[in-house]
């Protein structure tokens, strides 16, 4: 498995490419990245797939990696935990949010709409297990 370290010496090198000219093509090469390195054929347990989203959120907000790149990269990881048909189990997907949520906000100022997309996630997320409270909180931290 890979650290966060080397996690983020990948991404900036996959995303130095001239052929990540847009949006779309950045989203799609984070979307491959992330699945990549979940590797979902492999049937790892909960534990596993979440120590890789943890080193994958560690290494977005690494400070050698780009801020967008941190952004497309993060965008597309919010994107995969808020599908419910995911093959994440629940509790690693809400673990993923709130460990990215806790990791960005030391950096409030250069993550600020990675904080509301992620805070709208878990809300959502929250509310289809009908913990209002919780999912209010959640709606509420969105400055």
């Amino acid at each position: 498995m890979s650290t966060p370290a080397e996690l983020a010496a990948q991404l900036s090198a996959l995303f130095r490419s001239d052929t990540l000219d847009t949006a779309e093509s950045s989203a799609k090469s984070a979307n491959a990245f992330i699945l990549d390195k979940l590797n979902l054929r492999e049937n790892q347990d909960a534990d596993a797939q979440r120590r890789v989203l943890f080193n994958i959120t560690g290494a977005c907000v690494d400070e050698q990696v780009a801020q967008t790149i941190s952004t497309a990269v993060l965008s597309e990881l919010i994107a995969l935990m808020s599908q419910s048909a995911s093959e994440l189990g629940q509790d690693v997907r809400q673990a993923t949010l709130e460990h990215l949520l806790s990791k960005v906000q030391q950096r409030t100022s250069a993550f600020e709409s990675v904080i509301i997309e992620t805070r709208r996630a878990l809300a959502d997320m929250l509310m289809s297990e009908e913990k209002w409270e919780e999912a209010a909180q959640q709606l509420q931290g969105i400055r």
